[in-house]
């Protein structure tokens, strides 16, 4: 269970559209080059991964999160069982 929950939040993190995360490449192949956010992101792409990994670290907002995921998704089984 905790080897799934692990795998799982690191894909919910994978797909944020900072620039080295996959999220980020899905967003920039929809945009043009140019783009304003896609320049800002590249920029600035350590700068908000270091703010991002700060939040998650000092802030209860990860943990509400993932009891509400947690929660819903076990609802969800019980329900397909």
């Amino acid at each position: 269970f905790y080897s799934a929950m692990i795998n799982f939040f690191f894909a919910l993190f994978n797909i944020i559209p900072i620039f080295p995360l996959d999220g980020f490449n899905f967003v920039a192949a929809f945009c043009r080059y140019d783009n304003k956010f896609i320049v800002f992101v590249r920029q600035y792409a350590m700068v908000l991964m270091l703010i991002l990994l700060f939040v998650i670290m000092f802030t209860n907002i990860f943990s509400i999160a993932a009891d509400f995921v947690v929660g819903n998704l076990i609802e969800l089984f019980d329900m397909i069982i």
